[in-house]
């Protein structure tokens, strides 16, 4: 894997970052007292629907927001990582996985969106820069599927580096693709933890889940609760390539949502609720926010 310039590094906590270091980064905004929230609006069905600013309710601790602006995200730069399971458990569905990843790149390349490749059964290997969608088969050719499961520990670790606020100052638009069934048998970090990791880090994660043979309700349970609890969604197919044009859909449809706070806040990671009056739709959006 190293002749694809892949760096193998161990899943443990490297780079930790704990949550008083995460609350410490800003959420990038126009204006010095603005935050910034990257929500996934859908139908019931999945698909993107549109949304009015009139529609929204926001809270930040319990009090009412200012809503600034709200505006769809598709045009925004976009730096992701699209993060594989190669563990025994997938080795079933090696070839339709590794094609859902090469369609993945080739559907979100553009002069704006950067994206890095990432693998990891118990060990992880991450792509040392972005990469072009023509080299992902070429670097998808190497990898040996086998091992155990740390997908917690994938999370974190991407979500930290990589993708973390520190590192993409000004660029608050990044999103995990997860390509995995969600079962966890090797991970350092718990899954709750790593949920409130992305949610510090403001990183958005579209789930899609494979059919895995050990796959079950818990790996199932993971994934949909962290795109829902992130911004993302989950997408199901039967195949996993089935998967991907739904998942490149909910990418494009993201919405950026501009807040002005109640009143000024000291780096730290508040409550955020969002309600709409709109009938018949899902939105998913992040629990909690960095609030300047």
């Amino acid at each position: 894997m190293t002749r694809y310039d892949l760096l193998l590094l161990s899943c443990t906590l490297l780079g930790w970052v704990s949550p008083m270091r995460a609350m410490q980064d800003v959420q990038n905004a126009s204006s010095g007292n603005q935050v910034r929230v990257f929500l996934n609006v859908s139908a019931k069905d999945g698909s993107p629907v549109a949304i009015e600013k009139s529609q929204l309710n926001v809270f930040i601790d319990k009090q009412p927001a200012q809503v600034i602006g709200l505006q769809p995200a598709k045009d925004e730069p976009l730096t992701f990582a699209v993060v594989v399971d190669i563990s025994k458990s997938d080795a079933g569905g090696a070839d339709a996985l590794k094609r859902a990843v090469v369609q993945v790149f080739q559907s979100l390349s553009s002069s704006q969106h950067k994206g890095y490749l990432v693998v990891f059964n118990d060990l992880l290997a991450v792509s040392r820069a972005p990469v072009q969608a023509q080299d992902v088969q070429k670097m998808l050719d190497g990898v040996k599927f086998g091992g155990g499961t740390a997908v917690y520990d994938a999370v974190e670790r991407i979500c930290t580096q990589e993708l973390s606020r520190t590192k993409n100052p000004t660029l608050p638009r990044r999103a995990i693709i997860l390509i995995s069934d969600g079962e966890d048998n090797a991970s350092h970090i718990t899954r709750k933890k790593a949920e409130e990791i992305a949610e510090e880090q403001g990183v958005s994660v579209f789930s899609l889940q494979t059919r895995s043979s050990l796959a079950g309700p818990g790996g199932e349970q993971f994934l949909k609760d962290l795109s829902h609890n992130s911004g993302g969604q989950y997408i199901n197919g039967k195949d996993v390539t089935e998967a991907v044009l739904p998942a490149v859909a909910a990418i494009d449809g993201q919405w950026a949502l501009s807040l002005t706070p109640p009143q000024n806040r000291d780096h730290g990671l508040h409550s955020l609720t969002i309600k709409t009056s709109q009938k018949n739709i899902r939105l998913s959006a992040p629990p909690h926010i960095v609030v300047q």
